[in-house]
């Protein structure tokens, strides 16, 4: 099905959102780690699951990628070793606007096509830009924006929490 997935880091396989945005943090309390207002830092955690997740895809094959505001040590200190070595592509300390080029670049470098990719984010942002990079997306119902919001995007798939994002894809 797909054969690279790229995922928007803050708030989607970590709890919270990027410092530039003011650090929120995430709506849904089953996955709250993080403090309102906090981001990066010694507090930051990623989602339950999300480790889970990366192992699953990756050993299907799928190649992974991030794209994040926050910078490539930060988010790869978040990952741990294991998780941090999955990811292929990274595109990290980048603003907030933008990311249709980045997840472009991601997929020229990983040389696949646009319909073999997968946009997975928390936010409007990374659905919007995701469709119009010419990309399938999921939307993450358990990140910031409230479900109703981001399935009013219409993403190409809705995903309640990180083990289901495996259970479809992998399946």
């Amino acid at each position: 099905m797909y054969k690279l997935v790229i995922f928007d880091f803050d708030g989607t396989l970590a709890d919270g959102a990027p410092a530039a945005a003011g650090g929120s943090g995430l709506r849904n309390d089953r996955f709250r780690l993080l403090r309102p207002g906090k981001c990066g830092g010694p507090d930051l955690q990623l989602i339950p699951g999300a480790k889970a997740l990366l192992r699953r895809l990756a050993g299907q094959g799928m190649v992974l990628g991030v794209v994040s505001a926050m910078s490539g040590a930060e988010v790869r200190r978040i990952l741990g070793p294991e998780a941090a070595a999955l990811v292929e592509h990274y595109e990290c300390g980048v603003p907030l606007l933008g990311k249709k080029w980045l997840f472009r670049k991601i997929v020229k470098r990983a040389r696949v096509k646009t319909g073999e990719t997968l946009c997975i984010g928390h936010a409007c942002s990374a659905i919007e830009a995701a469709k119009s990079a010419g990309l399938a997306c999921g939307g993450a119902a358990w990140g910031a924006a409230a479900r109703d919001i981001l399935a009013a995007r219409a993403p190409t798939w809705m995903f309640e929490t990180p083990d289901e994002v495996a259970d479809r894809l992998v399946a």
